[in-house]
């Protein structure tokens, strides 16, 4: 069963069937074929702005309770209205959606799913899913099966049960790593990850290891965010020489990912050069879209507004700012190519004004360092 989608001055037909399964019909005896869903996205939407990959919270709420998480603790627990939900599948497809990556909390465990999930690969959707997976369920897989996922990315907490239960507050390790070889033995895209942080560094090289026995692609990342109420996390981020080795890791393992994960080149000292409000955005438990995860402050309800208009405001936003500049970013700065420098990372003022954050450059700086010391 293909599902036709027009977008733009674009026909084309999606297979649910397919992790992709993107048929693009150029003549009678010809079809483009895209295997990779960011090579289609940069194909179709030229310099087009469009809504085309959105990333979406089903909820605040989760069955594990890390305290290092941003959400769970910092949150009202919050379930995203299924009514509303099924709504805004179909305005996406009116606006040009391409690819929804659905998170939370805990995605798996709304009460609504398997529902979403469908009706999103039926609606000629590309689908992600982001889990813990320790809730997997016979039908979660059954609807898999049917309507295979683009990718499956699974964290991973620790390397045994007492580490997990340190970190999560549940003894579920034997559980998700059971969990994730059941999706592996199906063929499905996995994508297996793990925040580098005070309570789980000593367990990634066995999950590294663990992951690449499974010829799994494996992903870590040392960052970590402040809760979403203002309350400071950073006690759980690496310090140093552990935070820079830890950043060495990262780079590394996204490097060499099949489905790389690498930032393009984009310019630091700009505002919003990224692609946020141009190719993508991002909705919250709470049912408002924001620019992404971290760009929360900027919010258009989707209660009240249309996908449509509170796209439309969105982008009217970002362009209102685009062409600010993070002032005190230097061109010659050494660590360039390695920066995420952007309105989430960088100081706003009264006026609107942007400027850079000095210690977040200090330690880009000394990553760079580290990095040109050890190439």
């Amino acid at each position: 069963m293909l599902v036709h989608r027009h977008i733009g001055n674009v026909d084309f037909a999606i297979d649910p069937s397919q992790p992709v399964g993107i048929c693009l019909k150029t003549n009678e005896n010809d079809r483009l074929k895209f295997s990779n869903i960011k090579a289609f996205i940069d194909w179709i939407i030229a310099r087009a702005r469009m809504p085309a990959t959105l990333q979406w919270e089903l909820l605040s709420v989760c069955n594990f309770k890390c305290r290092f998480c941003y959400m769970v603790g910092h949150t009202e627990p919050t379930i995203f209205s299924s009514e509303r939900a099924f709504k805004l599948i179909d305005e996406f497809v009116d606006a040009g959606v391409v690819q929804v990556i659905l998170t939370g909390g805990e995605c798996l465990i709304h009460p609504n799913f398997t529902a979403i999930y469908e009706k999103l690969r039926l609606a000629g959707i590309i689908v992600s899913v982001f889990t813990n997976l320790e809730k997997l369920t016979a039908e979660h897989i059954e609807i898999f099966k049917r309507y295979p996922p683009y990718v499956i990315e699974v964290s991973i907490y620790g390397h045994d049960e007492d580490s997990y239960e340190r970190v999560t507050g549940r003894r579920a390790f034997n559980q998700v790593l059971h969990n994730i070889e059941i999706l592996r033995d199906y063929g499905f895209n996995l994508l297996c990850k793990t925040p580098i942080t005070t309570l789980t560094h000593n367990s990634i090289d066995w999950i590294y290891n663990w992951c690449q026995n499974r010829n799994l692609e494996y992903l870590a990342d040392p960052s970590i965010k402040d809760g979403l109420d203002g309350d400071d996390l950073s006690d759980f981020s690496l310090k140093f020489e552990e935070y820079y080795a830890a950043e060495k890791l990262r780079l590394h393992l996204a490097k060499n990912l099949i489905n790389s994960t690498n930032l393009e080149n984009r310019d630091p000292s700009r505002v919003f050069s990224c692609g946020v409000g141009k190719v993508g955005a991002y909705i919250n438990y709470d049912a408002t879209l924001s620019p992404c995860s971290s760009i929360r402050n900027q919010r258009f309800n989707l209660m009240e507004l249309s996908f449509a208009d509170a796209w439309q405001q969105l982008v009217n936003n970002i362009q209102a700012q685009e062409n600010l500049v993070i002032s005190g970013c230097n061109p010659n700065c050494s660590a360039r190519s390695i920066c995420k420098m952007c309105p989430a990372v960088a100081f706003r003022d009264e006026e609107g004004n942007y400027r850079v954050n000095p210690a977040y450059c200090e330690r880009q700086i000394a990553l760079a360092k580290v990095l040109a010391i050890s190439s």
